[in-house]
């Protein structure tokens, strides 16, 4: 039966390596980017301090942006993009795949509803090629860094805000000039 699932994880990585080598070469040609977004990154832009622990809970694969360290090592879709990975990858991926295994949670940063992976990435690519929906994480959630924004906000939206609330507060436009609309 391991035989069964070794073939199974084995299947799997052949699987996430081509659709890596095509999301890579189609993203190339495009002109874009492929990668994860890098949290640390995103915890200098937005001036991230004081995360707090809220649990272990299911976090949807789908609100997982970023990495901690390690994004360069997948696509934006969580895909391994060296042939390095491999004995690892499988590993991780019999954990999934043989009933009498379990996975631990993940460690997961929350920034909005944006989770960056601090630990558990070859975790999240496996839950990815595999097709679930959510993984277990142990998650520490930052405050949100701008006013008035929804939770729900993606990276790029939350971004261009504390830019602009970083710029106002700076420069005191919106009092010097009230009724301005500002960018």
């Amino acid at each position: 039966m391991t035989d069964y699932f070794r073939n199974a994880a084995h299947d799997q990585w052949t699987q996430a390596r081509r659709r890596a080598v095509i999301t890579r070469l189609t993203a190339n040609l495009r002109g874009r980017e492929a990668r994860l977004i890098d949290y640390d990154e995103i915890a200098q832009r937005l001036s991230l301090r004081s995360a707090r622990y809220i649990g272990c809970l299911p976090i949807l694969l789908e609100k997982i942006v970023g990495s901690v360290g390690r994004y360069q090592d997948f696509t934006a879709a969580f895909l391994p993009v060296t042939r390095e990975m491999q004995s690892r990858w499988e590993n991780v991926a019999l954990l999934f795949l043989d009933p009498a295994r379990f996975p631990p949670p993940i460690e997961a940063y929350k920034v909005g509803e944006n989770y960056f992976v601090r630990d558990g990435n070859h975790r999240v690519s496996v839950a990815r090629q595999l097709k679930l929906a959510d993984v277990e994480a142990h998650v520490w959630e930052y405050p949100l860094p701008v006013k008035g924004l929804p939770p729900s906000a993606d990276i790029d939206t939350l971004l261009i805000a504390y830019e602009r609330q970083d710029f106002l507060e700076t420069t005191h436009l919106d009092t010097l000039r009230p009724g301005m609309p500002f960018i």
